[in-house]
């Protein structure tokens, strides 16, 4: 009995030519430095910033700001925290964004603080973020204004912006506590209102001198 040869039909052929270019189109992604996981960007952001093999402790979310399909992550080891973006392209997969590194190397600090701000078109976003080594600290906030010739706080006020983050809304990770605080800038108060952000604990300035540890500009160029 003779069985009659069976010819793939257009659709079948269609389908197989599909899944060889979106294969094709991932392999040139993974060798132009994309990842089929947002995880393998952020191996090779902390690998680029020389902070060391980092985890994600929160998956922040999309950020605000920018194109679509931009996702902001808080990382951490031992020595640093890192904030940073991976970038979904649907050609390349995803691809490494912006970010910034938070050094907590030092002994002896109850607070670790950085201030990520994010321009774009149409301002500036941004973050604070850091790490809490002190179970005894209960909130974190952050004021704006600067220091008189005594040495006074001189707040300027923000509105309805309200930089404090307490410690049912931190993440525990590795016997640490970690904090985001995202703010949306109004550039044309803070251009008109000159200062600096002072970190706080439970409401008290943490020093008369002491502003954000690490403070870092990024520019999206959309």
């Amino acid at each position: 009995m003779n069985r009659k040869k069976r010819h793939p039909t257009r659709r079948r052929t269609a389908l197989r030519q599909t899944a060889a270019a979106i294969a094709l189109l991932l392999l040139l992604g993974l060798l132009n430095g994309g990842s089929i996981l947002p995880a393998g960007v952020l191996r090779s952001q902390a690998d680029r910033q020389g902070c060391g093999a980092v985890r994600v402790v929160k998956t922040v979310g999309q950020l605000p700001v920018g194109r679509r399909c931009r996702r902001v992550y808080l990382s951490a080891n031992e020595n640093a925290v890192m904030m940073s973006t991976a970038d979904l392209s649907v050609p390349w997969g995803w691809m490494g964004g912006s970010g910034a590194v938070l050094d907590c190397s030092g002994e002896g600090s109850r607070l670790h603080t950085a201030l990520w701000t994010i321009s774009h078109e149409k301002g500036r976003f941004a973050y604070f973020f850091g790490r809490v080594d002190d179970p005894e600290i209960q909130e974190v906030s952050f004021v704006y204004g600067y220091r008189d010739a005594d040495g006074d706080l001189i707040r300027h006020p923000l509105g309805t912006s309200s930089l404090t983050s307490r410690r049912a809304d931190w993440v525990r990770w590795g016997g640490r506590d970690y904090f985001v605080i995202p703010y949306d800038c109004d550039d044309r108060y803070i251009k008109e209102n000159p200062g600096w952000f002072y970190p706080c604990v439970d409401g008290v300035p943490v020093s008369a001198a002491t502003t954000v540890d690490s403070w870092t500009g990024t520019s999206l160029g959309d």
